[in-house]
């Protein structure tokens, strides 16, 4: 923990993560924890767009702290090489001012979601696969969450962004608005993706925000808030 403060933490430090650093770098968030228990590979370098064939070999949190280094001077990035199992998630993000997550399977963003609701800390999530991207927000007490939208996560987990592929150009929009919406979340300036899903179709150059509302019977209890959809 750092010494002024809890800090962001950022989950992942693959495609998404590497992207959101380099964003966050550029609107002046310097400071942030990122954890992820893998090595960068050389066939990662077309969509983890942080790093270079000199870092192939090394752990990507170690990596993206030295890139982000090189490129921000004064950055300050807690490094933790381990991969957060989800009975750890609650008190992890408690020691967090908020959680992005930017993991690349179902099973670990409802637990994400899940755990960043009885912590009390804000969530940005992301997604990407192929040519289509989605992130969204989630404020404990303040807006649905990713059980609202997908109650559950599918029977059948959907390929990864290794076993899928997917766009590196999409890569860095969906880190940007990801870290666009940490950024707003800590200065309180622009919108956040509050009951928003914020979509992205790179094949047919499509842009939405869709609108959901809390579902009745969700643990996250907005629907009694009055957020639920009226019919």
């Amino acid at each position: 923990m750092s010494a002024h403060g809890p800090i962001p933490l950022l989950l992942g430090a693959g495609g998404l993560g590497s992207a959101t650093a380099l964003a966050l770098g550029l609107l002046g968030v310097r400071r942030f924890a990122v954890m992820d228990a893998d090595r960068v590979e050389l066939s990662n370098l077309q969509r983890q767009v942080i790093y270079d064939q000199g870092d192939v070999g090394q752990l990507k949190v170690e990596a993206l702290a030295a890139q982000m280094a090189r490129r921000f001077p004064g950055s300050e990035i807690q490094c933790m090489a381990e991969r957060l199992l989800p009975e750890a998630m609650v008190a992890r993000f408690a020691q967090h001012s908020l959680v992005v997550d930017g993991s690349d399977n179902f099973t670990t963003r409802f637990a994400a979601n899940d755990a960043a609701l009885v912590a009390g800390v804000p969530l940005v999530h992301g997604a990407i696969t192929g040519w289509r991207g989605q992130v969204m927000t989630v404020t404990p007490g303040c807006s649905p969450c990713l059980r609202c939208l997908f109650e559950a996560p599918p029977s059948i987990e959907a390929p990864t962004c290794q076993g899928a592929g997917v766009l590196g150009s999409g890569v860095g929009e969906i880190g940007a608005i990801m870290a666009q919406q940490l950024y707003t979340l800590r200065q309180g300036v622009g919108e956040l993706l509050h009951g928003q899903l914020y979509t992205v179709d790179l094949r047919r150059g499509v842009r939405r925000v869709v609108r959901f509302y809390a579902r009745p019977g969700c643990g996250c209890g907005m629907a009694h808030q009055g957020l639920a959809q009226v019919e």
